[in-house]
Order: structure tokens, then sequence, then C-alpha cells
């Protein structure tokens, strides 16, 4: 919850020798890296293409907090959902969310960016309502950095 306080150190941490300290933070990072290497390693799992739920588990993970995120911007904006098929070289390999909730990203008109080299897609909620990078640019507006899709 809002401006609780959160215990990082166990309770006596500082009634602990410097020696004991030490040994709480190394086994405290190695309970870290093991979570985080557990993440990337459950990720992979999921985003498998041979996995039996890659397809509901790209849509949890990715197509659904862009909606989420567009929707927050433009409540008129109806989502989008991905179709997988069988040419991987006509689908979207990747879309990687921008302004989030605790950090907003904005872009002025001459900053809208382009995504790799124009291949991909920004997608800027401006004034207007929500644009590609290319329609942005030709309407001389700026706005929210919402989302990458290429």
């Amino acid at each position: 919850a809002k401006g609780e306080v959160v215990r990082v150190r166990p309770e006596g941490y500082e009634m602990m020798s410097r020696e004991q300290q030490a040994k709480w933070e190394a086994l405290n990072e190695a309970k870290r890296s093991l979570e985080a290497m557990t993440k990337y390693e459950t990720t992979a799992i999921e985003l498998d293409p041979n996995n039996k739920d890659f397809e509901s588990n790209v849509d949890k993970m990715y197509t659904q907090p862009i909606n989420e995120t567009l929707k927050s911007v433009n409540k008129e904006f109806e989502g989008f959902r991905v179709e997988f098929t069988e040419n991987a070289k006509e689908v979207l390999t990747g879309l990687k969310r921008i302004s989030k909730p605790g950090r907003r990203v904005y872009v002025g008109k001459e900053e809208v960016p382009q995504v790799l080299s124009g291949l991909g897609v920004a997608v800027i909620s401006t004034s207007k309502g929500l644009m590609t990078d290319n329609e942005a640019r030709e309407a001389g507006v700026g706005g929210e950095f919402v989302c990458e899709i290429w």
C-alpha cells in the first residue's frame, strides 16, 4: 500500500556483527540472483513458440498490458489482438511499452521516434487522438509516447 515503510533488512540487523551482516547481504544477493534467473527461465519457457500456451502467454504478457495502457490514454481505443501465422516474417516480432503509469514519457513534435528505421511503429497519444509516428510527424504534433511495435 502507498506510504508504507517496507523493511529491507531483518529485525536486529543493526545488532549483528559486521561478519554476520556481510553473510546476510551475500545470502540476500544470492536469493535475488536466483529469483531473477528463475524469472528469466520461466519467461523463456512461456514464450517458447513450441509451448502449447504460447499464444495465451503472449497475450497475457504483452498484448493485454499494451491494450490497458492505450485504453488508459484514450478511452475510445478498442484494443488489438495478435494473430499468429505460419510465416513468421509477416507478423509482429516485438512490442515495448514505453510510457507507464509510474513514468510517463512525452515527446515533442521534433522528437517523435522512428522504430527500427521506419520498419516498426511508435504509438503516440496526441491531442488529436492516437497516431502512429508517421501520422504524428505529418500532423506536426507530439504527445505521450505509448509504445513501440515492430
